[in-house]
C-alpha cells in the first residue's frame, strides 16, 4: 500500500471536496486543522474539515469562493492524515 494522495478535487463555491488514492481506512490523528484554502486573492485562512469515507471537504467562513487549497504546508508541519497502513498523506498546494 501507498500513503494517501490527491486523486480528485473539486471546488463548489464555499467547499473544497478532496478526494484520495490509497485511502482505504482514512483517519486524523488529532484535531489539527492542517487545511487551509484561498480565494482569487491567494490570501490564505485555516478551514475546517470533515472526513467522508475516502473524500474530506474543506471550507472556512473566511474564503466564499475558494479558488486554493492547501494541506500541511509549512517548514516543519507534519501531517496528521493516515491511511489505515498508517501511511500519512503528503502535504500539498494547488497554487501552482
Amino acid at each position: 500500500m501507498e500513503s494517501p494522495s490527491v486523486s480528485e478535487l473539486n471546488f463548489d463555491k464555499n467547499k473544497a471536496v478532496v478526494s484520495f488514492n490509497y485511502a482505504e481506512g482514512l483517519y486524523s490523528k488529532d484535531k489539527k486543522g492542517l487545511f487551509e484554502v484561498a480565494g482569487e486573492d491567494k490570501l490564505f485562512y485555516p478551514a475546517t474539515s470533515k472526513l467522508k469515507d475516502d473524500t474530506i471537504i474543506v471550507s472556512s467562513k473566511k474564503v466564499n469562493d475558494i479558488k486554493y487549497l492547501r494541506f500541511a504546508w509549512g517548514n516543519n508541519t507534519q501531517s496528521n492524515l493516515f491511511n489505515k497502513a498508517n501511511l500519512p498523506a503528503s502535504s500539498f498546494t494547488t497554487e501552482n
